[in-house]
């Protein structure tokens, strides 16, 4: 009785102390007043597939890129894409938006870090307002990059909100704010 005791202890013990795979995720979901966050976290670099096929596939056309390319080793891209309005029955218009912010390697083009902010809004000529905010969060380099900052929030008209990572070898902190906005018409303005 006493040796089944031990072995039960050090098997649970093992469980508890087991290394993660490599294809295991860690994730972790919030949800508050229109705020809905995704947290994910892998434990390879890997090269990630076209996001234009994805947001064509929706609808969604190409409406901004910026690379910012730093003498440093790691750049910032970002990507927005602005879905088709869709008439409502009660006559106003909706239309989503989407910015994927990637901290990318020079060396090599791997993403380490990604971001996918999206955002929806509702106007009508007369009032215009946004309704849901998400963000979701991919670390493809545990190793090299801590995830220190992956918030975006409803805010009247706009979304608004910040990412940012800082390489663990160095202490060097990469992101950025974000604001979406529309306004009565449905034009996007951003900040």
């Amino acid at each position: 009785m006493w040796k089944k005791g031990i072995l039960t202890a050090l098997f649970f013990a093992y469980i508890a102390t087991a290394p993660v795979s490599a294809s295991e995720n860690s994730i972790q979901s919030v949800s508050l007043k229109g705020l809905h966050t995704s947290f994910v976290q892998d434990h390879e670099t890997v090269k990630l597939t076209d996001v234009s096929e994805s947001a064509a596939s929706k609808g969604q056309k190409p409406v901004y890129t910026r690379i910012d390319a730093p003498d440093d080793p790691y750049r910032i891209e970002v990507e927005d894409y602005k879905g088709i309005p869709e008439n409502q029955q009660d006559g106003t218009q909706s239309m989503e938006y989407d910015r994927y912010i990637r901290l990318v390697s020079n060396e090599d083009k791997t993403v380490a870090v990604e971001w996918l902010f999206r955002a929806m809004f509702v106007y009508d000529g007369k009032t215009s307002y946004c309704t849901d905010a998400d963000v979701i969060v991919r670390n493809f380099a545990l190793r090299d990059f801590v995830v220190t900052d992956h918030g975006f929030e409803t805010s009247g008209d706009r979304a608004v909100g910040s990412c940012g990572a800082v390489l663990k070898a160095k202490g060097r902190k990469y992101g950025e704010k974000i604001q979406i906005g529309v306004t009565l018409s449905g034009e996007v303005h951003l900040q």
